[in-house]
Parts: C-alpha cells; structure tokens; sequence
C-alpha cells in the first residue's frame, strides 16, 4: 500500500469513528442525500450524470462536513455562565466590585454558584475584584478567610493578599492577612496551592498539612509542617526541632539564617524586578518594587498620563508600600481626569474609607460615601457605602441623622454586614 492509499484509509477509519462517537440525525441525512441528487441531477443522460458527479463530488463532501462540523459545535457544551455570589444568611446577591466586611462578631458566610465557600472571620474585610466563568478573583483586604473552593474541571481561583497571590484549583484552607503587621500566613489542609509575591517569588507550590508564614517587611518566609505547627503560633513545642521544607535559592525558606540568605535573595530579586515595568509589578502583586519602580518613573508624570485602570494600580501600590498620601493623590486624579466613568465613584469610595480607616476624619469620609451614592446609586458598592456612610455619620456625632440613615438602611439591606450596627443606631435612647 503507497503512502497515499495509507492515508485514504487512516482518514476513513477516523470518519468511522467520528460517525460511530456522533451519529448524524436522520433527517439531516435525509437533507444531504436530497442535496446530493439535486446536485448530481438524476434524470440527465448516464454519461453527463458522472462526469457531474466527480464535479459535484467535492461540494457535496464540503457540504457533509460543514453539517457534520455544525454538528459537532452543537454537541460540545456551551461554556458556563459567570458565577454567582451571595453573601450572609439572607444570601444577597452580590457582584464584582463589592466590598464585604464582617460584622464584629460574628462571621460572614459568602456563598458561590459553584459550591464554593468562604467564611470571613469577625471583622475581616474582602473585595470582590472578579467573578468568572470558573472562577473568582477575590482580595482579603485585612482579617481571616476560611476557604474552601470545590474541585470541578477547569477551576481557576486566586486570592489576594496585599502583596501576595494565592491560586487556586480545589482545595481548603485558612488565609490570614494584616496589613499593618505585614504578615501573612496561609494554613492548607487540603489540595495544593501556589503562593506568589513578594519574597515568595514568582510561584511557592504548597502540599496539604504545610503553612506558610511570609512578610515583604522582614525579608523572607518560613514553611512549616503539621508536627510543627505549635512553633509557628509561638507557642512551646515538643516535636522537636522546627521542620523547614527545602526549597531552591533565591527563595527563602529558613529560621534561624533567614536574615543573611534573605538578603541574598532580595538582591537577586531586586536585579531582575529592575528590568520590569512598575505595571508588572503591581499586576504580580509586588506593590512595595511597584511604587518604588513608579516613583523612579516619575509619580506626578504618570498621574497625570495613565489609564483610569492603570490609576487604580497605582493607588494599589501606594496604600501597601504605606504612603496613604500619594494614594489620595492617585485617587484624586482617577475622579479629575475620569470624572464621569464609574472608576472615578470607586475612587470617591475608596478616598471615604481612607478618611474613615487612615484619619479619622469621619465627616469627609460620610462625604465621600455620599459622592459615591450620588454618581452610582445603584452600584456594586452601594450597599457597602451606605453602610459606611451610617457608620461614619454617627461617629461625627450627627446622631439624628445617623439614625434616619440606619432605618433606611434597615429597610433596603434588613440582613445587610452593618445590620445590626444599623439595628442599635435605630433603638430609641432609653430616658
């Protein structure tokens, strides 16, 4: 057999497996079968009738496998819709872009389409970023996150924690983060895990049973095992002396040498991050070598020339490098130079929570909470902002009007995250 009958024969046994896997409905084949008669035309002479037939012969074969095609695309599964989230026991619904805080003292159950679960930890504050067709990018703002995401085909998660970035397929854990401690730290009971950013580089892969502790501020990381757990708390252990997984330079992965082998790894990362722009740093999470990239670029300059997406980057960069000034700097050239797209409410919202959280300044803070309910009334943050708005009115000292705005709040979000804030605003005083 030549190489061409050879190939004729492994394209018929693919076609008989292809009709075998997706047989093609009768009355499709009816279809062909007419299309190929009208084509070949049956009532004219015997001779012309072939000679049509091996012209014909290729459009009907290109008209078998564009049906045969059509049918294919058919069978194959549409993709999944974006998934859904809802949040508390009332399970509202919730989207990207909303800011979820849990109340004081008691969790916060968020509830994804997929069987996903997270429960936010008392006072513990996350940012929805983005919902996907498999998956979410979340941001844990500061607190305790207890995570677990259901293992379906093509999973594709990833939370993140001020500088570092947790991508996820199925799996459970805890993730702590604070902000002003600098201090990170993800418990992985189940599954795996990859753990990027900052001193972690460009991706840690973690095994169930293992915790990772990880700081920017003190230049490295420490991962430990089950048996050793109770070192890591910081309480006295018994199980001996503190297992350390090994790991390749230049990421850190040690005690008692961490500061020399720290230093090492930061030069070796500050080497190559050099030749990156403070656009892949901040996109990698790396936002204390982004505002320092940035600055060098030129601060002011970039303020005034980037995109309003780029903008919000940039405020990322500066609210974890620490320097809430230039973060009220980026915001108010996002709302000066976007003055009308939906950015510039987001970076009112944000200029509110840095009052309230940063300064204290709870009547600029209710003002910027009420610029955002103003120019996006029906917004993602909406909620959120009346909540916040209630919050800092009273703490301004306007109790009236703190309470007006808690039985509002009541009405529209009755099992909202500042509920029960709004609930003892709203009590009469008592003589």
């Amino acid at each position: 057999m030549n190489a061409l009958a050879r190939l004729g024969a492994a394209i018929a046994h693919e076609q008989d497996a292809l009709r075998a896997a997706h047989p093609v409905p009768d009355h499709v084949r009816q279809t062909l079968v007419e299309l190929q008669l009208d084509v070949v035309g049956r009532d004219l002479p015997a001779r012309r009738a072939v000679s049509l037939r091996r012209v014909a012969f290729g459009s009907v074969g290109t008209a078998l496998l564009a049906v045969a095609a059509a049918w294919l695309v058919w069978l194959r599964p549409a993709p999944p819709s974006p998934l859904t989230l809802r949040v508390g026991a009332g399970a509202q619904h919730a989207g990207a872009g909303a800011w979820l805080e849990a109340p004081k003292s008691e969790a916060l159950p968020l509830r994804f389409s997929d069987g996903t679960h997270i429960d936010m930890a008392p006072r513990t504050r996350v940012r929805v970023v983005e919902l996907g067709n498999y998956g979410a990018h979340l941001s844990l703002e500061s607190g305790l996150a207890h995570v677990k995401v259901s293992r379906l085909p093509h999973a594709a998660w990833r939370v993140s924690a001020g500088p570092f970035a947790v991508r996820i397929t199925g799996t459970r854990f805890d993730l702590r983060w604070n902000p002003e401690q600098d201090d990170f730290e993800l418990d992985l009971t189940e599954g795996h895990v990859e753990v990027s950013g900052c001193v972690l580089g460009s991706g840690f892969k973690m095994s169930a049973g293992q915790t990772v502790h990880a700081s920017c501020r003190r230049g490295h990381f420490d991962v430990v095992d089950a048996g050793a757990r109770a070192r890591v708390a910081g309480t006295p252990s018994t199980a001996g002396p503190l297992a350390v997984v090994a790991v390749p330079e230049p990421v850190v992965a040690s005690t008692e040498a961490a500061p020399a082998r720290a230093h090492n790894a930061g030069a070796h990362a500050g080497s190559s991050e050099r030749a990156l722009s403070w656009r892949a740093l901040a996109a990698k999470g790396q936002f204390r070598e982004a505002f320092a990239a940035a600055n060098i670029a030129g601060w002011d300059r970039l303020c005034a020339s980037v995109s309003a997406d780029d903008l919000g980057l940039l405020a990322d960069s500066a609210r974890y490098a620490g320097d809430v000034s230039k973060q009220a700097q980026v915001l108010g050239s996002l709302r000066k130079r976007f003055a009308r797209r939906q950015s510039a409410a987001l970076a009112a919202f944000a200029l509110g929570r840095l009052e309230f959280d940063d300064h204290g300044a709870y009547r600029k803070a209710a003002g910027w909470f009420l610029t955002y309910l103003k120019e996006q009334p029906h917004g993602a943050l909406a909620r959120e902002a009346r909540g916040r708005l209630m919050e800092a009115t009273l703490r301004a000292g306007d109790v009236s009007a703190a309470r007006v705005l808690a039985e509002r709040y009541l009405h529209d979000y009755p099992t909202g995250p500042h509920a029960k804030l709004a609930e003892r605003i709203a009590q009469p005083a008592t003589p």
